[in-house]
């Protein structure tokens, strides 16, 4: 396991800035994360690069001996939404050549068997998988994927989890928040996730959770950056 680097930026407004090399942070497995049926996934982050011939994963749900229930990466210069059920992956690929280095707010809603994707408050496809998800009582990791690779050079300033499929104006109020770098989430029902730019501790490298259910993540290599 990598060991933990010196913090930059002291408290206040900051963002988690990964190298793509070995940097990550880690939620320990925890029941409101473990989600069965409809959830929605939001992340506001900047990409720096494109992954042409393999997967680097912003979010997973999952360790290195079960399969996962929900995970947020990208492929090929798009992004890729996943779950496993019924004894195989689902993938759901949206919004092809993405900018990098621009932030951008990605809200994934799992409803049903339906995936549907939102760039930025804005519904962008869906797609039906064929199969609801498994659940299974994983950690989370932000920054990097399966197993120790499939790292991502990024910034991400929010990570939210809602233990629901929120709505299309839902969805948009909450992006109108991000993009104002709001230190409350104004859509608290469902809320089991939220990392702000606002609750990381910097000093003590812990991004704290502000949904009440102390699902906080350790950072491990991952940086501070103020903003």
């Amino acid at each position: 396991m990598p060991t933990r680097r010196p913090l930059l930026g002291a408290m206040g407004k900051h963002v988690v800035f990964c190298d793509g090399i070995d940097d990550y942070a880690m939620i320990q497995q925890s029941d409101t994360l473990t989600i069965s049926g409809d959830m929605t996934l939001t992340v506001m982050v900047k990409l720096h690069k494109y992954y042409l011939g393999t997967k680097a994963w912003i979010l997973v749900h999952r360790d290195t001996n079960e399969e996962a229930d929900y995970v947020l990466g990208v492929s090929a210069n798009k992004f890729v939404f996943t779950w496993y059920g019924n004894g195989s992956w689902h993938d759901f690929y949206f919004y092809t050549n993405y900018p990098l280095d621009e932030w951008l707010i990605i809200s994934c809603v799992r409803r049903g068997t339906i995936a549907e994707a939102y760039i930025n408050g804005s519904f962008l496809t869906s797609q039906d998988m064929g199969s609801k998800a498994d659940t299974l009582p994983n950690p989370i990791a932000i920054g990097r994927g399966f197993s120790w690779h499939d790292f991502i050079n990024m910034e991400i300033a929010y990570v939210l989890i809602h233990k629901n499929a929120l709505s299309n104006s839902d969805i948009e109020d909450l992006s109108k928040a991000l993009k104002n770098w709001e230190q409350n989430i104004p859509i608290t029902d469902g809320l089991v996730l939220g990392l702000t730019p606002h609750s990381l501790d910097c000093e003590n490298g812990i991004w704290n959770d502000i949904s009440g259910n102390n699902n906080n993540a350790i950072l491990y290599g991952a940086r501070c950056l103020w903003i």
